[in-house]
């Protein structure tokens, strides 16, 4: 069963099943502040307390680090990973970092970085910001294993890169997909800097479904969905 729509919830009708619940409805937008649309969360997860079902919850791979904690979004995401561990007999929570994939999300940083770089316009890099993206097709795969297997059962499970990227790579990678050249502002920032944190066995799992995370993994995820 799938609930909500849009990027997660078309990807996951490929390994839909009917004793799972793959939550993908909710607060896609990290700088989101108002209280109503976390509330509207909470209240439509709580509505399936009761099931006998296993719950798959798309948590945020920034969870993990505190600095990212003492926003609004990221708190939201850590209240709702306590609601699921308190309210649910069997669930599996996936942190996530930036999922990349076709939708039509204004929100997202790979979506707004193609349509300023694509209109040749400036864009404003913070510096020493990075990211971490990821392929919806490669969350998918992982999920799916992760069921077949019986993994993380009643557990987090973080699936990132191991490495996550400036975001001033991620701009030089859109510029020689798009054979562009953009003006770039770097700007001062207060963002901390963090280190990333994935499981050498979410690394074994990897390997074992093909997914190569190399210096090529970027270029190759951007190339696949906003190459020309």
């Amino acid at each position: 069963m799938i609930v909500g729509k849009g990027l997660f919830a078309n990807a996951m009708k490929s390994i839909d099943r009917g004793d799972t619940i793959f939550f993908c409805s909710g607060v896609s937008n990290s700088s989101e502040t108002d209280k109503n649309n976390f509330l509207r969360e909470e209240n439509l997860l709580m509505s399936f307390k009761c099931t006998a079902n296993k719950l798959i919850y798309f948590s945020s791979y920034f969870v993990n680090f505190d600095n990212y904690t003492k926003q609004l979004y990221y708190r939201h995401k850590k209240n709702m990973e306590l609601l699921v561990a308190e309210n649910f007999e069997n669930y599996t929570i996936f942190r996530l970092p930036q999922v990349v994939g076709k939708c039509g999300n204004i929100h997202t940083l790979t979506n707004y970085l193609h349509s300023k770089i694509s209109a040749g316009e400036k864009v404003n890099i913070f510096k020493n910001a990075k990211r971490n993206l990821l392929d919806i097709d490669d969350v998918t795969l992982f999920v799916s294993y992760i069921l077949e297997k019986g993994l993380y059962a009643n557990n987090i499970v973080s699936f990132a890169e191991p490495v996550s990227h400036s975001v001033s790579d991620i701009v030089d990678a859109f510029e020689t997909i798009l054979g562009l050249k953009i003006e770039k502002d770097f700007v001062s920032s207060l963002e901390e800097p963090y280190r990333d944190v994935v499981d050498k066995d979410v690394l074994e799992i990897c390997k074992n479904l093909g997914i190569v995370f190399d210096e090529t993994y970027i270029e190759r995820l951007l190339k696949k969905y906003y190459g020309k």
